[in-house]
This record gives C-alpha cells, structure tokens and sequence, in this order.
C-alpha cells in the first residue's frame, strides 16, 4: 500500500498505551474492550458492491443528511447516495459558528475578490450563496466580486463543512455551518446514535452505503 504521513489521506491509529493516556485506565480499558470486539466481530469482512470492495469514505458529522459522492466530487458511486441522518445531533461538531474580519478575508480570498471594497461601497450583499447541492450543502457562493464553489470555500476560510450560512456584521463575516467533514458515506456520529438504538453493524453499514453487501475473505 501507499504510505503516507498526511493523516487526511488515511485513517488514524491509536495504540493502546496512547488510548490510557487519553482516556484514563479505566475508561480506557472499557473503550479498548469495546474496540477489540468490534475490530474480531468483523475480522474477515469487507464491504462489496457488484462483488468488488468498496470504496468505503466515512466523516465525522453529516449534520441531518449525508452528501453523494457526485455532488462532491463530481463522479458516481451508485453505493456512496445520499441519505436522511438525524442521529448525529448529540455530536460536538454539529454546529459551529466562525467569525472572519473582513481584511483577514482580503488576504485569504485573494484582492480581486473585492470584499474591503464592497465593504466601503456600503454594498448589502457583501456575500451571498448562489446554489445549494441536492443535500442542501453549498454549491456556489459569491464572496465580493468572486465566486467559488462551497468546497473552495470552507478549505480557504477553514470551515468545519460546507452546510453553512453567512452573515455580515459591521466588519466581520460569520459563517454558521451544520457538520463536520465532506459529509459522504458513513456518518460516524449518526452511526453512534444508531448503535444505541440497538441497530448492529450490518444494519448501520447497509443504511449508509447503498445497496452493498458484506462478504467474508477469509472464506468462512
């Protein structure tokens, strides 16, 4: 496999003696129990659509309805659809409200986006968002004179998702957004609330993943 340093490329790993140092012993041990089940209750299986394995993306928070891959990344999987979420509203990520000056903006979207001139103008509608994606996230927004797409955007201004709005005040923009991460596939803390409602692995992958099935390499 590729191997990369980028923790956004691949998944992070916790070892146990760092799991006790985060946690605490006790809880730790729990926690580590808990994973341990998890990771022998499932050894063998894969994710497979059509009989091939998935490309199986997850993020933190959908914040009410995950994204499908098109809308985000502009190609087709027929398993990564989206799908209504409403057990992810307990997560700490689920809303967040940032605040950026608007000179700070200057720098971070460029002078020709215009954002201290409009400002000066006394223009009313500093920004404004021009179109939504099918799951209601942000397509296009018009900073200034300058648009840019809802994921230019939130990587530029560092905005936990791109299910946002925006308002201006006085000499700041404040971005209020709903979830955390590109919002495609499994939603971690809608797989949580779900868990607790007694839906076991299988259910909870099957509902995020559409129409996949899990098969076992190990052949048993």
């Amino acid at each position: 496999a590729d191997v990369s340093t980028d923790h956004r490329e691949s998944q992070a790993w916790t070892s146990e003696a760092q799991a006790k140092q985060r946690w605490g012993p006790f809880k730790a041990d729990d926690y580590w129990k808990k994973i341990s089940q998890a990771v022998e209750g499932t050894r063998g299986l894969i994710l497979t659509f059509s009989g091939e394995p998935i490309n199986a993306v997850f993020h933190s928070t959908s914040g009410g309805q995950t994204a499908s891959a098109r809308e985000v990344w502009g190609f087709d999987y027929p398993y990564l659809q989206s799908v209504a979420c409403q057990w992810d509203q307990k997560s700490p990520r689920y809303q967040e409200t940032k605040e950026w000056a608007l000179s700070d903006l200057e720098s971070r979207l460029g002078a020709d986006a215009g954002v201290m001139a409009a400002a000066q103008n006394g223009s009313s509608a500093i920004a404004q968002i021009i179109d939504h994606t099918a799951s209601g996230r942000v397509a296009k927004v018009r900073v200034g004179n300058k648009t840019f797409t809802g994921a230019e955007l939130r990587e530029k201004l560092e905005l936990r998702s791109t299910d946002f709005s925006v308002d201006v005040k006085g000499d700041k923009m404040i971005f209020h957004t709903t979830g955390y991460g590109h919002g495609v596939g499994l939603c971690q803390y809608g797989a949580n609330g779900l868990a607790k409602e007694g839906r076991d692995f299988r259910q909870i992958l099957t509902y995020y993943y559409t129409g996949v099935a899990l098969k076992n390499v190990h052949g048993t």
